[in-house]
């Protein structure tokens, strides 16, 4: 069964980059886990319900920075349901089964079912050229040190926000992180990879960052409670006034 606390983005650029895409939907919440279905389409797991709603609220109908195309987000669970409608009525012999739009069509709503339904330990989508962002169990620290600086610039950060480089040095691998529109780079520790590099120089940045960022996440959160407080009170207002409405139409 889906989680409350995941989301369906799709309609994106091709071109976007795990960085913007994390960083623009790292505005509504903690990203848990991002789960790749093609270079266009993706499952975000937030750390809970509320941050996947406002993820809705927030960000469908957004542009990532820098890109032209307007995202779709939805709560999975929903998406689901109707792709498994769907794919209910596409099934058996016929026209949409074997080759042809309609097979290919039954072969991607049954990919989606596949990979809605499964659960963490199942196998992770495909990966996209130029991705390494293949379902996550622990997010790395890069994925959290683009959500702090989102938080911390009030924006999702662009690639010239976060540049990383990784060295050589006696057989092991140093990367450093530099965050031009804050002034400051950190450097991690030797590591065996450079993927492992740019992942303890996010730590470096994080520690470094701890005390800045947790403070920027507790404003986030007073603003979002707020924001969706108000929302709340509208829908509970359009709600009443329809009832009112309906009631005098009854009278009359």
């Amino acid at each position: 069964m889906a989680e409350k606390n995941r989301v369906f983005v799709s309609g994106f650029d091709f071109g976007t980059t795990d960085e913007q895409f994390e960083g623009h939907m790292g505005g509504a919440g903690t990203i848990q886990k991002v789960h790749w279905f093609n270079k266009g389409a993706a499952e975000v797991t937030f750390s809970s319900e509320a941050e996947a709603n406002a993820a809705v609220e927030q960000l469908n109908g957004t542009t990532i920075e820098g890109k032209s195309r307007p995202m779709q987000v939805s709560i999975q669970s929903d998406k689901a349901k109707k792709d498994s409608k769907k794919r209910k009525k596409g099934s058996g012999k016929g026209k949409d089964s074997g080759s042809g739009k309609g097979g290919k069509m039954q072969m991607m709503l049954e990919l989606m079912s596949l990979w809605y339904g499964g659960e963490d330990d199942a196998p992770a989508g495909k990966k996209r050229k130029g991705n390494a962002g293949e379902a996550v169990q622990d997010v790395p620290a890069k994925s959290k040190l683009v959500h702090g600086l989102a938080l911390l610039l009030g924006r999702p950060p662009t690639k010239a926000d976060m540049t990383w480089s990784v060295e050589q040095e006696g057989g092991k691998h140093v990367g450093t992180v530099s965050l031009p529109s804050m002034d400051k780079s950190f450097t991690g520790e030797p590591a065996d990879s450079k993927k492992g590099a740019e992942n303890l120089a996010a730590e470096a940045g994080l520690a470094a960052l701890a005390g800045e960022i947790a403070t920027a996440e507790a404003e986030h959160k007073e603003k979002k409670d707020k924001k969706n407080k108000e929302s709340l009170a509208k829908l509970k207002a359009a709600q009443e006034a329809k009832k009112a409405a309906k009631a005098t139409a009854n009278e009359a």
